[in-house]
């Protein structure tokens, strides 16, 4: 705090009245090596209790005394809780928490979609995936055509393509809870990936193009 500095260093100056006579003081400048020896010598001896707790020195260094309380909010109260010592650089708890302190460990639950909807996605993907490949079939049957070869044939398989990585995904969406293990879930964060990806790409392909 600046108020603690300011009367620090009053407190170091008042200690020098007996080495220093008034002459030196008002001749001082950071230059005289004589006077910041004297200065810095004398502030070492400096104690007090300043508005940041109790001031005192080692070396160049203040040394941290000040003892900090600790407060957990309740309910909108504040309780005090414990003591932290900087001497000892330990805490004293001055109540027993440890009913209130929570467990440091996660748990994973899952919830599985009802296996009708499961059942139903799948088949609705089954139905999308047929209906990609007979359109990607016509697409090649009718690859001659004036209207196919103005549609850019090429940009058009690309299309197709991302319609086939969408219908994974879907499909690896309705088959995703059948792989969930409570003693691994290895598995199902591989589908998890792979959905992710497929979908990506998938969309990242028709709407790109």
């Amino acid at each position: 705090a600046v108020y603690d500095s300011i009367w620090t260093f009053a407190l170091a100056l008042n200690r020098t009245q007996n080495v220093l006579n008034s002459s030196a003081l008002q001749t001082y400048s950071w230059n005289n090596s004589e006077v910041t020896t004297v200065i810095e010598r004398e502030m070492q001896n400096v104690t007090f209790s300043g508005a940041s707790g109790a001031i005192s020195f080692s070396s160049t260094t203040r040394e941290a005394n000040t003892t900090v309380n600790i407060y957990q909010v309740k309910g909108g109260e504040a309780v005090h809780i414990g003591v932290y010592s900087p001497t000892t650089d330990s805490v004293t708890l001055v109540m027993n928490i440890t009913a209130d302190v929570p467990s440091d460990r996660f748990e994973t639950t899952f919830v599985k979609v009802p296996l009708g909807l499961r059942c139903a996605a799948l088949g609705s993907a089954a139905v999308l995936f047929l209906i990609t490949t007979i359109s990607l079939i016509m697409f090649i049957a009718f690859l001659d055509t004036p209207d196919i070869k103005a549609a850019s044939p090429i940009l058009s398989i690309v299309i197709f393509i991302g319609c086939y990585f969408l219908n994974v995904a879907a499909i690896l969406s309705a088959l995703r809870d059948f792989t969930i293990q409570e003693s691994n879930i290895t598995p199902y964060a591989i589908v998890c990936n792979c959905e992710v990806w497929f979908a990506a790409l998938g969309l990242k392909l028709i709407f790109s193009t």
